[in-house]
């Protein structure tokens, strides 16, 4: 079947689309030339009609994760600010969240991070720890703008964890660790994981990897 048909909606021709799963529902994401965010759900090759959301993507913002659960759809977005840090040519990023209730439609956008010259945010990631219901955890890795040369480029995870009873974020948390990198590795009932590349004690022997667990 045909998930998306650009004479939909008219002339907004599109900027990007996305799709996650929720079980056997296949959760599709349009966004248009000018900002407008459309979803639908698809199971058993019947699709639900477009959702137009009163939120919507500006030029300035960039789609960097984007997930969905039983609970909710949720977006995570960066945008940089108009004002270059100094010494450099690029603004800081901001970061927040988009989170579209599945069953009502109701959309809250919350603030995850503000803009911070001082430091780098990415690569993000969303999780949903099984112990916490209706909750959702976005994380990212932190990196300092400015470092000496030989220190490691990741220097800890950051997460926010969301439920769908609240407009503020619950908890926000910083767990240190010296990374070469660092990625996503998935959620179960005791929590969300991260496994990171560490420095290891020998520069030139191999780098142990290590598995985070969050939230505390």
């Amino acid at each position: 079947m045909i998930a998306i048909r650009d004479r939909d909606f008219g002339d907004d021709d599109e900027r990007e689309h996305r799709a996650y799963v929720v079980g056997d529902v296949l959760g599709v994401v349009r966004i248009g030339g000018g900002g407008g965010i459309g979803t639908r759900e698809i199971e058993h090759a019947h699709a639900t009609p477009w959702h137009r959301l009163k939120h919507a993507v500006s030029g300035d913002d960039e789609v960097v994760a984007l997930d969905g659960d039983a609970e909710a759809t949720l977006f995570v977005l960066t945008r940089e600010t108009s004002e270059p840090c100094a010494g450099g040519d690029s603004g800081a990023l901001g970061v927040r969240a988009l989170r579209v209730d599945r069953k009502t439609g109701s959309e809250t956008a919350v603030s995850l991070a503000q803009p911070d010259c001082a430091s780098v945010p990415g690569p993000f990631w969303i999780g949903a720890p099984g112990a916490t219901p209706a909750a959702s955890v976005v994380a990212w890795a932190h990196r300092k703008a400015k470092r000496p040369a030989t220190a490691a480029p990741i220097d800890g995870l950051v997460y926010r964890v969301l439920a769908s009873d609240r407009s503020t974020p619950l908890t926000m948390a910083t767990i240190d660790v010296q990374a070469e990198a660092l990625v996503d590795a998935g959620c179960d009932d005791t929590g969300c994981f991260a496994a990171a590349l560490v420095r290891g004690a020998n520069a030139d022997g191999p780098e142990p990897i290590v598995v985070l667990r969050y939230p505390e």
